[in-house]
């Protein structure tokens, strides 16, 4: 075959084409610019978030290492960091952390940072330099917020410093130091940093030394990069058994506590199954389609309308596959015009909506993301899609033949099929309704088009209604206000500084509607069943170390000891529980001995299955401890104090010698809102009746105290709780369940708000394409309308045909909304309400009603407006064209 250079040629006439059809032309890079931007938007957004997810994961865990190693001796540090695999570390001596007030409030640590680690732990100094010598330090600006003084080089800042805090050997060290530089607090970590200088930390710890893995005072912390992001803690578990050590059994020989950094291991898709990969798959499917629709729809119809001129270009020679690279070409010049201004407006767009993705729990997005990849992506995306669409009428263009293209009209019946008489084909709607199933293929693709963007719309507003605000709330509150010790509220570590005194105070501001106190009893165990204790304790000892433990807890019943944690509940927190089996009625009884027990639950409120080991009925013999001595893990044997001192704290267990016990009846299976626990997990739970836990406990302190505000009240119980805690009582604070609201409805809002752009964008799509259909089709069939008036159709019955064909497309797709609607609705259940502990499905077919009428309404305008243009001509003069 003789190989002919026609390529110019053929780009001419692909050129040439696309002269002669502006309008078409502009609807056709509009619908390209359109997806281009859809796909670049939705890009922006996935990469601002996900650049976002990583460095704010990075913020929370406090560093953007790889992994590191805490708890280590000096040694051990500079051991491993030598490892060849290491490519950069950064080391940290632990001091303590900061004691009293104002410190109740705010969590922060004191230690020595080598220069690297605080770099790559945000605690690098902005203004000033690093603490060189002597009592020196640097700080971020909480810490000087909360002491009240000014960021000055050379002020003097009086610290009190724990060592060896919530041990066995806890004590304050004060002095006044001297400020060498600062840096802005990160609100996304939860502990502010105070760096000392090394010659300081070695110094106030010269006579604590190294207390092992529970005291962060002493023991040394190394972070380290390894040579690449993957297989991170594989990799350092290895490092780690090359040096002798292991990371999996706490109470082993060579155990170092082991820690990966989040930001490397959190994956959007990490512990999805297939259901709600596919439900997620469905719903991107919806938003992606749009584009490709509307793209085929216009070449679809352009080839149809054009398809005369493909059958000369075969009569003269032109091969199939030039007639398809001529179609292609048109797609590669319109996508040249498009897609640059949807990229554009894509990442002006994603740029737009991102920042409300904040709501979303993704954090502050600060920086869009301007990566290049996202337009190399979304560029390729959208020449896959407009190759995609094209593909089939360029097949069609080609596979043509010369005769059949000069005798085609578009929606013509194929050869063999027979006449199909429609009832009430004589009227304008019959003859509306016969014209969409002369090409039901382009029927079904316009209404479809118009479908996915009603479906999404349909499927935002369930979004935005299925956000459940009794979930939400009572995941965090569990009442208008919980007040409690600032350590409590901070950190879970209640130290009985509300007192009833202070809620007598809170009472007697007349604006308590009603309210109650949690109490809590400490130095608490019961005799747990052996099952039980192996649950809770086999993932972190080994069977050996575990058996030696048992053997010490061993009770003379058979069980083994294990503190739990006893609540006694007034009126009103009693309220709160959800009861799961029996009642909890005998717990009123102040002279009774009924008890319930708390069922742990998982992100949904779901009890979790063999989380407490009492049953309805059983006895519970609870031991209220009186006294107690420090005994060794290996032999048993009581140790003296001057042997505590030099041993590691995990070798030893504190043992109750003297306890009064007393018996109860579980009358009740509960869960208990986690708002009003401890907040913290160290055995099973219980509940009693708080004059009950009065009456047999010990010391019983007040918790938490929940209270609702009175009608209208809520401002200035919360003015008042405001200025109690910060100032009457400073070591006090209190969580409101307004805070939560309003972050609540800024979840739902910024769904709706970008859940209607992308609606938008697609309802754009769909009435392009539309229009792109209404117009292509009456164009082209202008000689046929002429023919229906010369032969005595009137300009009123030819309008009233053409909006029904409109309204008809409307109505079909209102239809199919209504099926798509209820399909997407259960992928939506699916998706989310396996995935957000706060979304409740709620169907609402209001939407899709709403935007059927829209469509309705565009049915009828469209096609009336085109004809308006199209008639502009007389019948005669239509008659007259080619």
């Amino acid at each position: 075959m003789i190989r002919v250079r026609n390529g110019k040629t053929l780009r001419r006439i692909s050129r040439k084409i696309l002269k002669a059809s502006g309008g078409r032309n502009i609807i056709a890079m509009t619908a390209i610019a359109m997806t281009a931007m859809l796909f670049t938007a939705m890009l922006t957004m996935g990469g601002s978030v996900l650049e976002t997810v990583q460095q704010d994961t990075f913020r929370q865990v406090g560093g953007d290492f790889h992994g590191g190693f805490k708890r280590l001796t000096e040694d051990q540090t500079e051991e491993l960091r030598t490892d060849g695999r290491i490519r950069e570390s950064g080391a940290r001596l632990g001091v303590g952390v900061l004691s009293g007030a104002p410190f109740d409030k705010q969590y922060t640590e004191v230690s020595y940072m080598e220069e690297n680690y605080a770099e790559h732990s945000f605690c690098t100094v902005a203004e000033g330099r690093p603490p060189a010598s002597g009592k020196e330090i640097a700080c971020d600006s909480r810490v000087l917020e909360l002491l009240g003084i000014a960021p000055r080089v050379g002020a003097e800042v009086p610290l009190t410093i724990s060592l060896g805090h919530g041990t066995a050997r806890q004590q304050d060290v004060t002095d006044t130091f001297i400020l060498t530089g600062w840096w802005a607090f990160d609100t996304a970590g939860t502990a502010a940093n105070v760096r000392v200088s090394e010659e300081y930390a070695e110094s106030v710890l010269s006579g604590h030394g190294f207390q092992g893995n529970s005291d962060f005072s002493g023991s040394w912390s190394l972070n380290v990069f390894l040579s690449s992001g993957a297989h991170i803690q594989e990799e350092l578990q290895q490092l780690l058994a090359d040096h002798g050590y292991q990371s999996e059994s706490m109470g082993e020989e060579g155990y170092v506590n082991l820690g990966v950094n989040w930001g490397y291991l959190n994956s959007p898709m990490e512990g999805r199954d297939a259901a709600e990969l596919a439900a997620l798959g469905f719903l991107l499917l919806v938003v992606l389609l749009g584009g490709y629709l509307v793209i085929y729809n216009i070449f679809q119809i352009s080839v149809s309308n054009d398809i005369r001129f493909y059958g000369l270009l075969k009569a003269i020679g032109t091969t199939p596959g030039q007639i398809r690279g001529i179609v292609r070409g048109q797609a590669f010049t319109l996508s040249l015009g498009g897609i640059p201004v949807g990229l554009a407006l894509g990442w002006l767009l994603g740029a737009w909506i991102s920042p409300m993705l904040q709501n979303l729990g993704y954090g502050r997005i600060s920086e869009i993301s301007a990566d290049s990849r996202i337009f190399v992506f979304a560029t390729l995306f959208t020449l896959f899609t407009v190759f995609l669409s094209c593909s089939k009428p360029g097949r069609l263009a080609g596979k043509v033949s010369p005769v059949e293209a000069v005798r085609y009209t578009d929606g013509a019946r194929g050869l063999g099929k027979k006449k199909r008489h429609v009832k009430g084909g004589g009227t304008p709607f019959g003859m509306a309704a016969a014209n969409l199933c002369r090409n039901r293929k382009k029927t079904l693709l316009t209404v479809l088009s118009l479908a996915l963007a009603a479906v999404l719309f349909q499927t935002v507003f369930a979004l935005g209604g299925g956000f459940d605000m009794d979930k939400f709330l009572r995941r965090f509150v569990v009442s208008d206000f919980v007040v409690g010790d600032a350590g409590y509220l901070s950190r879970g570590y209640a130290d009985g500084s509300l007192t009833q005194r202070d809620v007598e105070a809170i009472v007697s501001t007349g604006y308590v509607a009603e309210g109650g106190i949690t109490w809590q009893e400490l130095r608490v165990s019961a005799a747990v069943p052996e099952s039980y204790y192996r649950y809770h304790w086999s993932g972190i000892y080994e069977e050996e170390t575990l058996g030696k433990r048992m053997e010490r807890l061993r009770q003379p019943d058979g069980g083994y000891s294990q503190p739990i944690q006893l609540y006694g509940l007034e009126a009103f927190p009693m309220e709160q529980l959800t009861v799961l089996e029996g009642s909890l009625e005998a717990l009123a009884d102040p002279s009774g001995h009924a008890i319930a027990a708390v069922c742990q639950t998982d992100d949904y409120g779901q009890p979790i299955p063999g989380s407490h080991y009492a049953a309805l009925g059983d006895s519970v013999t609870v031991r209220y401890e009186e006294d107690w001595c420090t005994r060794a893990w290996e032999d048993g044997r009581e140790l003296t104090a001057e042997e505590v001192e030099v041993m590691n704290p995990d070798d030893y267990y504190l043992s109750a010698e003297r306890y009064r016990t007393v018996t109860y009846t579980v009358a009740a299976l509960v869960t208990m809102p986690e708002p009003m626990t401890s907040r913290y997990y160290s055995g099973a739970g219980f509940v009693l009746a708080a004059d009950v836990l009065k009456r047999d406990g010990n010391a019983p302190f007040c918790l938490n105290y929940l209270c609702d505000r009175k009608e209208g009240k809520g401002e200035a119980l919360a003015d008042f709780l405001a200025q109690y805690t910060g100032r009457t009582a400073p070591d006090l604070d209190y969580e409101g369940k307004e805070d939560y609201y309003q972050a609540f409805s800024g979840i739902r809002n910024t769904v709706l708000v970008m859940g209607g752009v992308l609606s938008g964008l697609l309802a754009m799509v769909g009435a392009l394409n539309f229009l792109n259909g209404e117009l292509t089709s009456i164009l082209a069939r202008r000689k046929e309308l002429a023919v229906l008036q010369a032969v005595g159709m009137t300009g009123g019955q030819l309008k009233r045909m053409l909006g029904a064909e409109g309204m008809l497309h409307a109505l079909l797709a209102g239809a199919l909304s209504l099926v798509l609607g209820l399909a997407a609705g259960g992928m939506l259940d699916i998706a989310l309400g396996r995935t957000l502990w706060f979304f409740t499905f709620r169907l609402n077919l209001w939407p899709v009603l709403g935007l059927a009428l829209a469509y309705l309404a565009l049915g009828a305008a469209i096609p009336l407006a085109v004809y308006h243009f199209a008639a502009k001509e007389t019948a005669v003069e239509r008659l007259r064209q080619e």
